[in-house]
């Protein structure tokens, strides 16, 4: 029950896999002309399901994460992300000129084409519960943004730094179905001129 195919000439990876027992392919294709990456997921089921969508700054090397906290929201009501930052608490530095840099990654993901159930978030993780009806298509946008390198120790603590802000100002952008096609066509158009 599991294939995966990658389709160079229109950079995108096809997928059919199960979701839990319900059968489903997947079409992915990170945008070679913004920071974003597409998901749609097909269900090939009988029955309506539910899909979850998880952004989340890992934790799994725990000296690393007590050093570079994380974070999480939900923007929209139908948009979670989760972030990591280092340096973050600079206030509490003792020796600002000890700080060579400030980095921070962001994940966001929103449902343009589907209905949320629920959007939530805590600590280090985001999640979406989207509908997936039988035989549907629901379509995610994930914008991935980082910063790195800031030597700016002034710079305020939080959340909502640099790459958070640009992730969302991404996703603003892509709000309709229409929106994600347009970002396809110019995905493939500077592929067929790639190539």
């Amino acid at each position: 029950g599991y294939c995966e195919e990658m389709d160079i000439a229109r950079a995108e990876i096809r997928t059919q896999t199960e979701l839990g027992v319900d059968p489903v392919s997947v079409t992915s294709w990170l945008s070679a002309t913004d920071n974003v990456m597409v998901t749609t997921v097909t269900s090939q089921s009988a029955a309506d399901t539910v899909l979850i969508v998880q952004p989340y700054g890992s934790i799994a090397n725990s000296a690393a994460a007590a050093k570079c906290k994380t974070y999480s929201g939900v923007l929209d009501g139908k948009t979670v992300w989760a972030s990591r930052k280092t340096n973050d608490d600079i206030e509490k530095v003792e020796d600002k000129d000890k700080v060579k840099f400030i980095s921070e990654a962001v994940i966001a993901s929103r449902v343009v084409d589907g209905e949320v159930l629920d959007a939530s978030a805590a600590g280090n993780m985001g999640e979406l519960q989207v509908a997936l009806p039988a035989g549907e298509t629901v379509t995610i946008a994930t914008a991935i943004e980082g910063v790195g390198g800031s030597t700016d120790v002034t710079a305020p603590d939080g959340a909502e730094g640099e790459a958070y802000q640009m992730a969302v100002e991404t996703l603003r952008n892509i709000d309709s179905p229409s929106d994600v096609e347009q970002l396809h066509q110019a995905h493939l158009q500077w592929w067929r001129e790639y190539y």
